[in-house]
């Protein structure tokens, strides 16, 4: 089946709901721009026009109190991003043979850079771990249980995601800052996973601070069901972690006071 039909079997299937509600890349109608684009050499700009457009959203759902309910949404969230990011994709290609031009793989890396790239959501990370979560000890026995794996032992611990065509993305859980595997991790705007202490840190900021009053992490990301997974699944390292976290939390805090007692002190002295 190629993929056309894939894409629009899947869009009128059981996901039809998503079209009113949620964005997704027009597919079909793309691709009968391009074909008329065979005839028009200045049509160039208004093809790239279309093909900025062409931006899925993910669909936000996960409310339902039943974990299978659960369960199913995520899944069919997973599913609903992975194929608006391949149909961009594909179309970007398109473009760029029709046009004999590089401006399509010139888009998209630039989206890349920027990390607006459905794939590099780290939503996705929060999803897949949610999805492993879940599932618990009969991971292995479920329905789909090979969409996600996660790797501790390895040289450098990955999440990976199985997606269609046989492609598998993985995600690198290493700290860019301690170079361990994220605790309490944070996802920042750069793209990259971050332990929180470690964030702070780098912005000169006490531990117990909030987060995002730094103003380059104003987008950033609690990533609560990746930690919840680490957790779970490497309590000895998670629990190392924590009692060294909280050590520096006390010896901060206290480094913290001394200094606000002294600067009250030498407040009143100069009164």
């Amino acid at each position: 089946m190629k993929f056309e039909e894939m894409f629009t079997e899947y869009l009128h299937g059981d996901q039809e709901r998503f079209l009113d509600k949620y964005s997704h890349v027009e597919y079909k109608r793309l691709k009968e721009v391009l074909k008329s684009c065979r005839s028009c050499k200045h049509s160039e700009n208004s093809c790239s026009s279309e093909q900025e457009s062409a931006n899925g959203n993910e669909a936000k759902g996960l409310c339902q109190d039943d974990q299978q309910l659960k369960l199913q949404e995520g899944r069919v969230l997973i599913q609903y991003i992975t194929i608006n990011a391949i149909a961009i994709r594909k179309i970007l290609k398109k473009y760029d043979k029709v046009h004999g031009s590089t401006n399509g793989e010139n888009f998209r890396s630039k989206m890349r850079a920027k990390h607006l790239e459905l794939l590099q959501s780290p939503w996705l990370i929060e999803l897949g771990a949610f999805f492993m979560n879940i599932r618990g000890s009969n991971a292995e026995r479920s329905q789909g249980s090979n969409q996600y794996s996660f790797d501790f032992d390895a040289a450098r611990p990955v999440m990976t995601m199985s997606l269609l065509e046989s492609a598998e993305l993985e995600y690198d859980l290493t700290c860019a800052i301690c170079l361990d595997t994220v605790f309490n991790p944070y996802a920042l705007s750069c793209g990259h996973l971050f332990c929180k202490l470690c964030a702070r840190s780098a912005a000169s900021m006490m531990i117990f601070q909030g987060l995002k009053a730094a103003r380059v992490y104003a987008n950033s990301v609690h990533m609560l069901e990746l930690n919840l997974l680490l957790k779970n699944r490497c309590k000895e390292y998670w629990k190392e972690r924590m009692i060294a976290e909280r050590a520096e939390i006390v010896k901060q805090y206290k480094e913290y006071c001394d200094f606000q007692t002294k600067y009250a002190i030498g407040h009143q002295l100069l009164l």
